[in-house]
């Protein structure tokens, strides 16, 4: 895809709005989807593949016979001349599917070496076997926020929250995770979660290299959270 395709604006479409683009663009009708992280969508056939959008979470799953998808953060649908297209606010990656279930899928250049992982989150994953496949396995935890979360934002404009999780495995064991969401479930999170809330994440492990003081290479396990929700 040389050329951009043009861009709804931000404010549209979403819920069944977004059918009445895709409809027409994959020549298919939805039937109902939901999903536990994203709430109810929609589940379009396309050839041999399997489209499901979820408009109030902006997520966008591309199923086929060998390989998944999961696109966030996007921009409304747009037609292009072959199909439909799907693009992330921040233009990281674009996804345009023909009513055939052709599939062209775009990627901007890699994120700098220098910069963490938490201040460019992967808008795209991939499940396709890989040496590092538990990074994207999703996970679900039940336990209490342990300290007031921090908020920060990003130089490209992104809010990051984080705070540390203690679930409780048994009597005599707690074990600790740290849990970042990022944009707009950041946001959510200044008004709902506070020091000693019971909480429910919902969220994929990410595994990142990161030094300690003495400059030695250590393993960080983090969750990147989908879902925050009280109990």
């Amino acid at each position: 895809m040389s050329e951009r395709e043009p861009r709804g604006e931000s404010s549209e479409p979403r819920g069944e709005a977004w059918s009445t683009v895709l409809e027409p663009a994959l020549g298919t009708s939805p039937e109902e989807a939901h999903d536990v992280a994203f709430g109810r969508g929609q589940r379009f056939a396309v050839g041999d593949k399997c489209l499901e959008v979820y408009p109030d979470a902006l997520v966008a799953r591309l199923t086929a016979p060998d390989a998944r998808l999961e696109l966030f953060r996007l921009s409304p649908p747009t037609i292009s001349s072959r199909g439909m297209v799907f693009e992330t606010q921040a233009r990281d990656a674009r996804l345009s599917l023909t009513p055939q279930g052709e599939v062209t899928l775009f990627l901007a250049s890699a994120t700098p070496v220098e910069q963490t992982p938490e201040e460019a989150p992967p808008s795209i994953r991939t499940q396709e076997p890989t040496p590092s496949r538990e990074e994207r396995e999703r996970v679900t935890l039940v336990g209490r926020v342990g300290a007031v979360p921090a908020f920060r934002t990003t130089p490209k404009g992104i809010l990051i929250a984080r705070f540390p999780l203690a679930v409780r495995e048994s009597e005599n064991k707690t074990t600790w995770h740290t849990v970042l969401a990022f944009g707009a479930r950041a946001a959510k999170l200044q008004e709902s979660v506070k020091k000693g809330d019971a909480v429910e994440v919902i969220g994929y492990k990410h595994l990142r290299e990161a030094k300690t003081r003495e400059g030695k290479g250590k393993t960080v396990e983090e969750v990147y959270a989908v879902v925050v929700k009280n109990r």
